[in-house]
């Protein structure tokens, strides 16, 4: 995404949404730069290996706050899967 967003000259990002089928935490860790200025992001996360190697909600909860988000709003309403809404630290 970084090579993607340099490309297209996008310098930041207000919103974000992911639905990558178990993918979006690769994603993230792979776009440090264009990761580091988004403000919210709204992502798909995996409760159980739906996915094989999936990285699971906990270690992707981790993985955000490390960078300076937090959770907002969860909506865990299935056994395997569910979204989450993440904002910046800064702007909640």
């Amino acid at each position: 995404m970084d090579a993607w967003t340099l490309e297209k000259g996008i310098d930041k990002i207000d919103f974000m949404w992911l639905d990558m089928q178990g993918h979006e935490l690769s994603v993230l860790k792979g776009s440090p730069s264009i990761l580091a200025k988004t403000t919210v992001i709204y992502s798909e996360v995996s409760l159980i290996e739906t996915y094989e190697g999936v990285e699971l909600y906990p270690e992707f909860r981790s993985f955000m706050k490390s960078i300076g988000f937090e959770v907002f709003i969860e909506y865990l309403t299935w056994k395997d899967m569910g979204n989450v809404l993440f904002i910046r630290k800064e702007f909640i």
